[in-house]
């Protein structure tokens, strides 16, 4: 933001400072600089006084970024066991009246993404960006979302097909651990992605065969019952080497500063800012464990460029891991030069100290050491007791580039019911397994799992722009533009695994957005499931209450 204000102001970055409190939510909308924010800051350069701009909800509606307008045709050849050979999709994807995200890194993505979990060879794809009259498309929360549904969609379609358990289908073409290290037809490389393992404890969680018996009992007494399933691949991260490898201009590192303060307690400035994900939480957690000392010792801070480091932000999942591996990279630095002055002050050798409960000791001897704090004195306030080449001081700046990309995995698994006359639809069952790694918070990750598989069921039941023949968007309130409730919410029935990345700090990988991809698909591929028997099809999201009563209404015409 700092350097996009400063360039198109023609001032230098230090005359420009950003102060971002505490944001309720982003979701891909906050990533660019809007036209409204350098008015606003034009306006209070011009006038010498501060200007404010505040949006209405009717104006975001209006005027922000849309996303997800896509129409998709998949061509696949199977042979008559179900096994996948061949998949050419072409994309269609409204863009709006002018490019405001770069095309090209939402396309890219998209077209890399289509084999998922997959074994695939043979994949042709051709994505047509079409410019429009209506509101500029930009990034939103999973923009590879129409992924997960086109691949998860036809994995079922050939499955009805040819008449086979869309398990077994999945079973018959999932990748499996054996096949790491594997390159997708998309060009990248899966090392550490385990969507098999996730499939069946999914199935095991959900007890399917038993909900697969339960479903041909309720279709016996005439009702609409599905179950969807939704196999994931989840790529995040995003590393300065898959910009430069995908031709898009950017960097993928994020940095930290931390300094120990000299009563031992532990400052980080980090240039991630949050949107909700508790990064100052698990930022600080892994400080704490990395340095041994208490978490009410430790303080994390962002949000002001006054103070944070140079960072590329929150976007693509990758939050967690470049910020955790910035403030363990200076941290790291940190310990090695408070082991050093240890080493000095106590007499010992380098390779005898450890790191143990905020003081370093020497092996063997519990009583000879130094706290942290003890440390903290003496590089502060004695300067000529450090070794030879150490300065005053204990702090640190670190910068993390991560790599080109991690991907995390999961399965949704959903039943759904749906009223014959009135198209509502409930979902009396719901069920998630992922894999993003290492867990530093399980509360954070079941949290971002909760918002994400909300917004994925929203997507697919009910949030549609629709505009008029004159091109007037008509749904520029909430009374208009539906968005989903806790009344709709099921219960998610959430379990993990933890495989770990060895590329990343700690081994973690980022899951922000696969809630979004599996629901998205799951709920699809539950109402295509109990539409089925009743020769309707499923092939336009949002399956809105009205758009399923009319269809109903006209099979039974």
């Amino acid at each position: 933001m700092r350097s996009a204000l400063a360039a198109r102001l023609g001032i230098s970055e230090s005359a420009v400072r950003v102060i971002t409190p505490d944001v309720g939510g982003g979701f891909g909308q906050k990533i660019p600089l809007y036209r409204e924010e350098l008015a606003t800051a034009a306006a209070s350069r011009l006038l010498g006084r501060p200007v404010r701009w505040i949006e209405t909800r009717r104006e975001n509606l209006l005027a922000a970024l849309h996303a997800r307008e896509d129409i998709v045709d998949v061509r696949a050849a199977v042979k008559s066991d179900g096994t996948l050979l061949g998949l050419d999709v072409k994309i269609l994807t409204d863009f709006g009246a002018y490019a405001y995200f770069p095309a090209n890194y939402m396309a890219r993505v998209i077209g890399m993404m289509v084999p998922g979990a997959y074994r695939l060879r043979d994949y042709r794809y051709a994505i047509t960006a079409v410019l429009t009259n209506k509101c500029p498309a930009g990034p939103y929360r999973a923009p590879m979302l129409i992924c997960s549904w086109v691949t998860e969609g036809t994995i079922d379609a050939i499955a009805r097909a040819l008449e086979l358990d869309p398990i077994e289908v999945r079973r018959q073409n999932m990748l499996t651990e054996s096949d790491l290290p594997y390159t997708t037809a998309g060009g990248m490389i899966y090392r550490s992605v385990y969507p098999r393992d996730t499939l069946e404890r999914a199935l095991a969680a959900f007890d399917y065969k038993n909900r697969r018996q339960e479903q041909a009992l309720a279709r016996a007494a005439g009702r609409i019952a599905g179950i969807g399933v939704a196999t994931y691949v989840e790529p995040n991260t995003y590393g300065s080497e898959f910009y430069k490898t995908a031709g898009i201009p950017g960097s993928g590192h994020d940095a930290a500063i931390i300094r120990i303060e000299p009563s031992g307690a532990v400052a980080a400035q980090i240039g991630i800012v949050s949107q909700g994900q508790g990064h100052l939480t698990t930022v600080a957690q892994a400080l704490a464990d990395e340095l041994t000392v208490p978490i009410e010792k430790v303080r994390v801070q962002s949000g002001d460029t006054a103070a944070a480091p140079y960072g590329m932000g929150t976007r693509g999942a990758r939050g967690g891991v470049v910020s955790v591996g910035a403030v363990l990279g200076a941290a790291r630095v940190l310990k090695q030069k408070l082991l050093r002055i240890a080493a000095h002050l106590l007499e010992a050798p380098l390779e005898d100290l450890e790191l143990v409960d905020g003081s370093i000791r020497v092996r063997g001897a519990p009583t000879s050491g130094m706290t942290i704090a003890q440390l903290a004195q003496k590089a502060y306030f004695a300067p000529t007791e450090l070794p030879t080449g150490i300065e005053p001081g204990l702090d640190a700046t670190h910068a993390f580039d991560p790599p080109p990309l991690t991907f995390s995995s999961g399965t949704h698994i959903c039943q759904v019911e749906i009223d014959p006359e009135t198209g509502g639809l409930m979902i009396p069952r719901y069920t998630i397994v992922e894999d993003c790694g290492r867990m530093l918070n399980p509360r954070v990750v079941e949290g971002q799992l909760h918002g994400a598989t909300a917004q994925g069921i929203g997507g697919a039941l009910l949030e549609e722009i629709v505009y008029d023949a004159d091109g007037q968007n008509r749904c520029a309130t909430l009374l208009d533009y539906a968005i989903p409730t806790a009344a709709l919410m099921p219960s998610f029935e959430v379990e993990h695994l933890e495989r770990f990345d060895p590329n990343t700090p700690l081994g973690m990988k980022g899951m922000a957005e696969g809630g979004v991809m599996g629901a998205s698909a799951a709920i699809s591929n539950a109402v295509a499931d109990a539409l089925a028997p009743l020769g309707v099809a499923a092939g336009r999201q949002p399956f809105t209450a009205r758009r399923l009563a009319e269809a109903l209404r006209e099979a039974r015409r």
